[in-house]
């Protein structure tokens, strides 16, 4: 057989952004009281269809509801914009679609999914003494491999993150990701964007 040089070519890597939220221990405290609000009946947002979300949260459109999470939003917002700028990618705008604040009881999660066309956002509140943690996921249905690989153990497809209270990631949100069960009986609340790209009309 006729010998054919075959080129490999690397596709498909994923960008994951990250920065510590400025006055962070503000912001935990006025996110903490409307944990507080809603875990306790105060007010209750959650909307009555399922989701992924597998745990206490708020309603989608809780920027809209609370003043605080629509001032945190706006900061969140104007530090990503500025950011995607620098990098130079094509996003003129940047409008919240969605916000919303989880906590995570013992043996609560999230299941793995996608947030599509928009960019996703979180912010770890009060996860260390936690043991929920944040995985994302490789979209793959079948995988080729080598012979001397057959053994192997693909935990190539699920990467964990590590990442400290005050930390905010952003990320493409095709990207599948998901939340292990915390498996301790303190509670991990996190807060969460789905942020759209836009072009002003004109």
């Amino acid at each position: 057989m006729q010998h054919v040089e075959v080129q490999k070519t690397t596709v498909f890597t994923n960008d994951v952004y990250s920065f510590e939220l400025p006055n962070f221990s503000t912001w935990k405290d006025k996110i903490l009281n409307i944990v507080n609000i809603e875990n306790n009946g105060l007010i209750i947002s959650k909307p009555d269809e399922e989701c992924f979300v597998k745990a206490g949260r708020t309603a989608w459109n809780s920027h809209l509801r609370y003043k605080d999470l629509d001032d945190l939003s706006n900061i969140v917002t104007d530090i990503i914009k500025s950011s995607v700028h620098d990098e130079g990618y094509d996003i003129p705008e940047l409008g919240v679609l969605d916000c919303w604040i989880n906590w995570y009881k013992n043996n609560e999660f999230t299941e793995k999914h996608a947030h599509r066309n928009h960019l996703a956002v979180v912010l770890f509140v009060d996860t260390n003494n936690s043991t929920g943690d944040f995985y994302f996921h490789q979209d793959v249905q079948s995988i080729f491999s080598k012979k001397v690989d057959a053994e192997t153990n693909y935990v190539n497809d699920l990467k964990k993150i590590d990442i400290k209270d005050g930390t905010v990631i952003f990320f493409d949100g095709s990207l599948n990701h998901s939340v292990s069960p915390n498996t301790t009986k303190n509670l991990r609340i996190t807060t969460a964007w789905n942020l759209k790209p836009y072009y002003p009309e004109k």
